[in-house]
């Protein structure tokens, strides 16, 4: 298998693990299809009814919890992706993915940032910590070309974790730490 269908595959799987949607089943043609049983629709409240607030939003606490879940899994998915597709050492891969966004992000951004930019591996790994993409790298990269920035000042212009003001866990500052509850 070439490596762009193994990163792919990958991806998939990755993806699949963190609770995505992922079908790799072959898909019917029109003909061998079967119509799929539609669904009752939930009914809509009509125009004149108010939605009640505990109906129309979760919890804040229960949002909270919620993206911690689905940062989590990204994350989890995130470490055995860059483990398996990259030489990077177990401690640089935890580095790169702790509190990823995205499965594939901070591990494409690496791969990227590894082929194009002539960076160390610490560099490449801060500048993708905190990626959904390949961003990160194509931001350096212009960067790089287009002005005469030192590598610290494009830092602060293309590392996600600087220019967001985000904390290592690819949070907000001010985001509500793990095991504090929003109620009194």
């Amino acid at each position: 298998m070439n490596p762009g269908a193994r990163l792919l595959l990958r991806i998939a799987i990755a993806g699949a693990a963190a609770g995505a949607a992922c079908d790799a089943t072959p898909r019917a043609s029109a003909q061998e299809a079967e119509p799929a049983p539609a669904e009752p629709a939930e009914p809509e409240p009509e125009p004149d009814q108010p939605v009640e607030a505990e109906e129309a939003q979760e919890p804040e606490e229960a949002q909270v919890q919620a993206q911690r879940a689905r940062r989590g899994s990204a994350a989890a998915a995130c470490f055995l992706l860059a483990d398996d597709m990259t030489d990077l050492l177990t401690a640089d891969v935890f580095d790169l993915c702790r509190g990823a966004p995205t499965p594939a992000g901070p591990v494409q951004c690496y791969m990227a940032a590894e082929d194009r930019l002539g960076l160390t591996t610490t560099q490449n790994v801060q500048l993708c910590q905190c990626a959904e993409s390949t961003e990160p790298v194509d931001c350096w990269e212009a960067v790089d070309e287009q002005t005469t920035l030192i590598d610290a000042q494009i830092e602060q212009l293309c590392v996600p974790r600087i220019s967001q003001g985000l904390l290592p866990s690819c949070r907000p500052l001010g985001y509500p730490e793990d095991g504090a509850t929003g109620g009194t």
